[in-house]
């Protein structure tokens, strides 16, 4: 591996080192600092400066930094949220959206998402 397919790594290091320093800094405006990692990442990143390049290695750490956080929100859920209360009704009707069954939503995005793929094919 080349040392020009780490400095990516490298950048990210000191943002997420800095990031936090920064957003301390700035009492006054009371910043979390992943406001500040995410508007950090934005500008070096591919779409303004460039600095950092979408590689191997920067995908791996990418995919490992979203596991962490849907594993994090996951310890989150409140599971006692989705059991029956006193009311009797099962907890799926409080948490289902009240626009219609969730599977009829997934299956029309599904479709939706299908046909553009089809035409951007062509």
């Amino acid at each position: 591996m080349s040392t020009a397919s780490l400095n990516g790594l490298l950048i990210i290091s000191v943002i997420a080192v800095i990031a936090p320093v920064l957003a301390a800094s700035v009492k006054r405006l009371k910043l979390p600092s992943a406001i500040v990692e995410i508007v950090a990442g934005i500008i070096v990143g591919p779409s303004v400066l460039a600095w950092v390049k979408i590689n191997q290695p920067v995908n791996a750490v990418a995919l490992l930094g979203l596991a962490f956080l849907l594993f994090l929100a996951g310890l989150e859920i409140d599971l006692r949220a989705t059991t029956p209360r006193h009311t009797g009704r099962p907890a799926r009707h409080r948490l289902a959206p009240r626009t219609g069954h969730p599977g009829r939503a997934s299956a029309g995005t599904t479709g939706i998402w299908l046909a553009s793929r089809d035409q951007l094919a062509l």
